[in-house]
């Protein structure tokens, strides 16, 4: 009901149309632009795995400071120098970014990406970050696999 959909008292709801209410809510009209900031092994990784399975999200920039990457292209997307981010987010319309690079950067980076128009920010650094303006995801990869650690031990499978 809080989603403009209502249902009959005995026959429930019509679910086909259900799900078309709740996918055209969820799901993300049009295309989105993404930038990953950071191109080392991790950020190799998610431009492979985003290029190859995402079609509403389109890695657009990746950005970087080793000159050896800037200019280079990964999964056919251009590495740009981290002194053109400003320009090139605001020039590709890019509204999503990826945090993949050094700790000690990550806040003023991300100052940076929401200065320059970026909606949402996953954060894939251990430094928690503090946003204003943007939506944050932070990812801290050790301490799920931390979790999976301790959830695993041989106490929690009793048969």
């Amino acid at each position: 009901m809080l989603i403009g959909h209502t249902g009959t008292l005995r026959l429930g709801y019509k679910i086909k149309d259900l799900v078309d209410l709740i996918s055209t809510i969820i799901d993300t009209p049009g295309k989105r632009n993404l930038a990953i900031v950071g191109i080392g092994n991790l950020g190799q990784a998610l431009i492979n795995y985003i290029a190859s399975n995402q079609d509403k999200i389109i890695p657009v920039a990746i950005f970087d400071v080793n000159e050896k990457k800037i200019g280079s292209t990964f999964h056919g997307v251009t590495c740009y120098s981290m002194d053109m981010m400003e320009e090139i987010v605001k020039k590709e319309s890019i509204t999503i970014a990826l945090l993949t690079l050094p700790p000690q950067f990550a806040q003023s980076t991300a100052n940076r990406l929401i200065e320059a128009g970026v909606k949402g920010i996953m954060n894939f650094t251990p430094t928690l970050l503090n946003l204003q303006g943007a939506f944050l995801e932070q990812y801290d990869m050790i301490t799920s696999l931390e979790k999976v650690a301790y959830f695993s031990k041989p106490k929690f499978f009793v048969s």
